[in-house]
């Protein structure tokens, strides 16, 4: 059940802003953050630990000065998102995991003191001959069969030795990615792999950044973030096993985790159909699978507040519906599932959906040419813009009105 405290927060966003709306929560991402530092610190002691929050996931600099004012850095994977953070003034502690990058991209980042995990022996070579006074950082698959489709193989582990040794250099850290809301037991193995991996190979290495993946249950009302603590009590244990030097720092990249539930996605319900027995019904919102793409194709189970017409909750679920977006493509569900919904739902009433927080706008989708959401930040218990909606033009802000031609 939501609050009244809340409940005003929807009703005062709404009728400023309009539907759709993002909502994003500050408390709640310093809780979360704090919650990671507070296992860390708890299991890792005095050992250096690195968190670099990935810039995608949300890409949005207000809420990313939230994350530079409580200690953790931002991960990038293109110019792009340099400009981006640059404009804020958020570029000043920045790594970057990225595929394969172009070469005038890997020169840039280099140039403006990013560091970049290396993709390919050949990125390794050319920041040896262009950057040399630059340290070396890679990114390795340690997938199964090696089948991601970037990183070191282990096989060319030999290779790189031997061009490292030729160039008088060593190698300073190691990045890994495991996959997107990998399980904890997969997590362990892949940290056993890349530790094990590291003792043996390059032992004398200053860094180890286990990169992202962790897991957030979008089913679950309750306990929907990952285990940190059990988490960092299996770091700490392998670190002793491998009988790691104490000096080498380590690094995560955690985005789902910080930044779910910190969202919710409020939605106007402007039309109800029933079906010819009255136990389903399609819900008609001003809302589209296009501001939470990944939501509609993962097939994501979130969890749902409806809302009457002066933001009050129900808590009545006794019939089946469908939750429909606005535009004409017959598949605009914005949960491709069927939900419980009040028996009362009706035209005027109001529908957030939860944990929507990564992912979620920042994945708005151009096709079917709807605008982007406004997006506000509950912050001090106040409402704060911080995206305003966009224009209807917005699909064609870069068409220019009369023709330009090369010459």
């Amino acid at each position: 059940m939501t609050n009244m405290k809340n409940s005003n927060f929807y009703k005062k966003t709404a009728q400023a802003l309009g539907t759709p709306v993002f909502i994003y929560w500050e408390k709640r991402l310093e809780t979360n953050i704090s919650r990671i530092k507070q296992a860390a610190e708890h299991h890792l002691a005095n050992r250096e630990l690195g968190i670099y929050i990935p810039y995608f996931t949300n890409s949005n600099p207000y809420l990313f000065s939230i994350v530079r004012k409580h200690g953790c850095g931002i991960a990038i994977q293109s110019t792009e998102e340099w400009h981006q953070l640059n404009a804020h003034n958020l570029a000043d502690k920045l790594i970057a995991s990225p595929t394969v990058l172009p070469q005038e991209e890997l020169k840039f980042l280099l140039e403006k003191g990013v560091r970049v995990n290396l993709s390919s022996i050949d990125e390794v070579e050319w920041q040896i001959n262009n950057f040399p006074e630059k340290n070396i950082f890679i990114r390795l698959d340690i997938s199964v069969d090696s089948s991601q489709r970037t990183g070191i193989k282990p096989w060319e582990i030999t290779g790189l030795r031997k061009i490292l040794k030729k160039n008088n250099k060593a190698l300073a850290g190691v990045h890994i990615y495991v996959g997107t809301l990998s399980t904890f037991e997969k997590i362990v193995k892949y940290t056993d792999i890349v530790l094990a991996l590291v003792s043996r190979e390059f032992p004398e290495i200053e860094m180890v950044n286990l990169g992202g993946g962790f897991y957030y249950n979008y089913e679950k009302t309750f306990n929907q973030h990952f285990d940190w603590d059990a988490y960092f009590a299996m770091l700490a244990k392998k670190i002793g096993t491998y009988n790691l030097s104490p000096n080498m720092k380590f690094e995560i990249e955690p985005g789902r985790d910080v930044f779910a539930d910190v969202g919710e996605l409020v939605l106007s319900i402007h039309h109800v159909v029933w079906n010819e027995r009255g136990t389903i019904c399609q819900i008609f919102t001003d809302g589209s699978y296009v501001y939470m793409p990944s939501a509609t194709v993962r097939e994501r189970k979130h969890q749902l507040l409806f809302l009457d017409s002066q933001f009050k909750e129900s808590s009545d679920r006794s019939i089946s519906g469908w939750l429909n977006g606005s535009t004409t493509l017959s598949s605009d569900f914005l949960l491709p599932v069927i939900i419980e919904v009040p028996l009362d739902v009706k035209s005027g009433h109001f529908v957030i959906v939860k944990d929507i927080g990564a992912y979620g706008a920042t994945q708005h989708l151009e096709f079917l040419n709807r605008r982007p959401a406004a997006e506000a930040l509950i912050t001090d218990n106040k409402v704060q813009i911080i995206n305003e909606r966009g224009a209807m033009t917005d699909k064609i802000r870069s068409v220019p009105q009369k023709p330009i031609f090369i010459k």
